[in-house]
Order: C-alpha cells, then sequence, then structure tokens
C-alpha cells in the first residue's frame, strides 16, 4: 500500500461536463502509479466532499493523506475555506496526518505548460 492517501480537491459543479475533466485527470494519476490510493473530492456542489474521502481513506487504513488543491490560484477558498475543512478533518481524525499542496496553478510546471499551450 501507498504511504498516503492522494486526495485532489476541485471547486465543484452540479454540471457533469465540468466535472467529466477532473475525474478523467484522477484516473490517469491512479493509472500512472496503481500503489497510490487516489480520491476526487469537490468542495462544493458535487460529491463526494473532502470529508466523504477522508473517511473512506481512513477507513481503508491511511493515516497519512496529501489534499491537491486542483485551483488555478489563491483566492478565498485557497485562503479560507479549504484551510477551515482541513481543521475540521484534523479535529475528526487526531490520528491523520494531512499536507496540502499549493493550487496546482501556481506551480512552475503547470505555468509553462499553460505558456506552451497558449502560444501554439
Amino acid at each position: 500500500m501507498a504511504e498516503y492517501a492522494h486526495i485532489l480537491l476541485a471547486h465543484g459543479s452540479r454540471d457533469p461536463r465540468w466535472r467529466a475533466s477532473f475525474e478523467q485527470l484522477a484516473s490517469a494519476l491512479q493509472a500512472r502509479d496503481p500503489a497510490r490510493r487516489v480520491w476526487l473530492a469537490y468542495l462544493e456542489l458535487a460529491s463526494p466532499s473532502l470529508l466523504d474521502c477522508v473517511i473512506q481513506a481512513h477507513s481503508a487504513g491511511f493515516h497519512e493523506i496529501r489534499v491537491s488543491p486542483i485551483f488555478l490560484a489563491v483566492g478565498a477558498h485557497l485562503a479560507r475555506d479549504i484551510p477551515a475543512r482541513l481543521a475540521e478533518v484534523a479535529e475528526a481524525f487526531p490520528d491523520l496526518v494531512i499536507h496540502q499542496d499549493p493550487a496546482l496553478g501556481e506551480l512552475a510546471a503547470v505555468q509553462a505548460a499553460m505558456l506552451e499551450s497558449l502560444g501554439s
């Protein structure tokens, strides 16, 4: 088993077309590394929620999670809402170690890929 559960966290939408690209990303990440357990959670407007995925991961025996926000930049959700949700998770699961990645869009490799795509 992988050392940690990896939860990709997207904003969420009621529109299944919007969710499809995130579901594809989670599936591709899981396929790339079958030993890693990947969950896709939504902050709002869709399920499963972050808490739902944490419960599943904890039930599967994970005591460490990595949360990767699939957001382009820091805004209210990353500055306020996600830390508040993670604090709730930490309180509910005191034996759980939580790591939060930066917004995906702030990573240099992602910005370089966007520039490359936009320059084509």
